[in-house]
């Protein structure tokens, strides 16, 4: 079952598909095989194949939990897509039972938990899901084999998360912005000229007497009425000297 749609030509990353690794697969079935957990997950597929006598979505979810939660970690999962420098440090499935709004059960959701570490050492997480209505239908198995049954249910579930994540990615490729710098309406107007400073003159001599209201040396910051301190006493001498004539 594969309903996976090929990624647009636009798309700004390369397709991101997760899948079983028969080989490995059948190396860890073996090392199941040695305790008790193959019986348990055979017990598992037993019931999804029972579907008027048993709780198809509790077994189904119970069935996930039995191998990916199990005492043989599960190392047959491979993730395609990944940057280079990205490496998986968790990935498992699960199939959550799900409730209507009186409580009733409608189905499963499939669901992938992926956790990548980063280049920089930061650890991010994606949880495609897939909501199933019938189980019993959906992941209804051929083989009497369990090794065989197992893996058919866990090629259903990755063939529905992955159908998810293809479409996410259509979406994005089709209808998403492409990221750019931000932009705001004043980083688009024109920078504001350099204010000119206020000069002032000696109304006699000529000489700069203020710069934007600081005086520019103790004999300007002693004028007064736009004179230099030198230009000023003069004129208050002149001033005194009209006045005694």
């Amino acid at each position: 079952m594969t309903h996976t749609r090929p990624t647009p030509a636009g798309s700004a990353f390369a397709p991101l598909h997760v899948t079983r690794s028969a080989t490995t697969f059948q190396t860890w079935w073996s090392a199941v095989t040695v305790g008790t957990d193959a019986t348990d997950i055979a017990d598992g597929i037993l019931a999804l194949r029972t579907p008027h006598t048993s709780d198809v979505e509790s077994s189904l979810h119970w069935l996930m939990l039995a191998v990916f939660q199990g005492p043989v970690p599960v190392t047959w999962l491979e993730v395609d897509g990944l940057h280079p420098t990205a490496q998986v440090s968790h990935v498992v499935l699960d199939a959550d039972v799900a409730h209507d709004s009186d409580g009733d059960v409608v189905g499963v959701d499939v669901v992938l938990s992926l956790h990548v570490s980063a280049a920089d050492g930061s650890v991010v997480a994606t949880t495609p899901s897939a909501y199933v209505q019938s189980p019993a239908t959906v992941f209804a198995t051929t083989s009497t084999q369990p090794a065989d049954a197992l893996a058919e249910i866990i090629d259903t579930a990755l063939d529905l998360v992955n159908d998810t994540i293809t479409a996410a990615d259509h979406f994005a490729a089709l209808a998403r912005a492409p990221r750019t710098e931000p932009t705001h309406a004043a980083a688009l107007e024109e920078p504001d000229e350099p204010e000119e400073p206020e000069i002032e003159h000696c109304r006699d001599c000529g000489r700069v007497t203020r710069i934007d209201d600081d005086p520019v040396d103790t004999d300007a910051a002693d004028g007064w009425n736009g004179y230099c301190g030198g230009c000023a006493d003069r004129r208050e001498d002149q001033d005194r000297d009209d006045t005694d004539a």
